[in-house]
Order: C-alpha cells, then sequence, then structure tokens
C-alpha cells in the first residue's frame, strides 16, 4: 500500500521518476521545501562565520585605547587583528606629556607575558619610558631576568 501511494502523482518518488523522464517540473509544494532547505543552509553558514567575528576587525573601526586595553587584558587574537587593522603598536595612553603608557608597557605592568613577547616581536618600541622605566626594566622586574621577553627586548637592543 505504501508503494502505490508514493507512485501516485505529487509523490516525491512519482516527482522523481518524472523528472528522470524529463515530463515535470518541481510541485509547488518540493519547491517551497528546496527554498526552505537553501534558506536553512545558508543561516546555518552564517552562524559558523559569526563565532569568530569578534576577533576580527575591520580597518579604522577600532578606537584609541583598544590596543593597549587588549595587550593589557593578554588577549593576543585581538592584538593581533587590531595591528592587523591599523592600530598603531604604540599608541601612547598616558596623560602625562613626559610618560609613554603603551600596549607594551601595558602588558607588561599586567603580567601579559605572551602578549608582551608578541607586541616585542612585532615591532613595538623599546625605549620609550613611564613613570622612568623602560620595557626592558619593567620586564625584568616583573618577569625576571630569564624570561623570554626580558630576553628578547635585550637581544633586539643589542645585549646579550
Amino acid at each position: 500500500m505504501l508503494m502505490q501511494f508514493l507512485r501516485e502523482p505529487g509523490s516525491s518518488l512519482a516527482y522523481y521518476k518524472r523528472q528522470a523522464e524529463g515530463t515535470d517540473e518541481l510541485t509547488p509544494l518540493l519547491r517551497q521545501i528546496i527554498s526552505w532547505s537553501v534558506f536553512a543552509a545558508l543561516c546555518l553558514l552564517l552562524l559558523s562565520c559569526t563565532s569568530h567575528v569578534d576577533s576580527r576587525v575591520i580597518p579604522g573601526s577600532f578606537t584609541k585605547g583598544e590596543l593597549t586595553k587588549a595587550a593589557a587584558s593578554g588577549d593576543v587574537k585581538r592584538v593581533e587583528a587590531l595591528l592587523q587593522a591599523g592600530a598603531n603598536i604604540n599608541e601612547n595612553m598616558s596623560s602625562h606629556e613626559h610618560d609613554y603608557l603603551t600596549p607594551l608597557i601595558a602588558a607588561i605592568a599586567k603580567h601579559q607575558e605572551a602578549t608582551a613577547l608578541y607586541l616585542v616581536r612585532n615591532g613595538a618600541l623599546l625605549y620609550p619610558t613611564y613613570q622612568g622605566h623602560r620595557p626592558q626594566e619593567l620586564a625584568y622586574e616583573v618577569f625576571g631576568e630569564s624570561s623570554e621577553v626580558t630576553r628578547s627586548i635585550r637581544k633586539l637592543q643589542g645585549g646579550n
């Protein structure tokens, strides 16, 4: 009885048989099902893409200080995205004329070793001072002499 139903006009089996013969177009129901399936597939694709959107930054769409905040919080992926979008690796967030609160100094001050190392390896300036201390001195105090950040800064400055 089921096979007889499936062979009747309007059933999907009858549709596929007629389509193979080239004698039938899509039924309104199948057209609706296919359009909803395509719509659902597109929605799922878009949803899967949005899980990574927060780590991307549109060029020029960031605010001053955003890189320093990301560095201080230790968000290396966000720091990388902001730099790729054109953020200034040496932005100064200090309100004092002769102080430089750069993303590197903020990362070191907040004990974010991986972020500090990323900034050093990607060209952060090593000579600005914050409250009289340079990044190398701060890294030595925070991470110690044997830390990779301290060694990388020393190496870039021509030391051993």
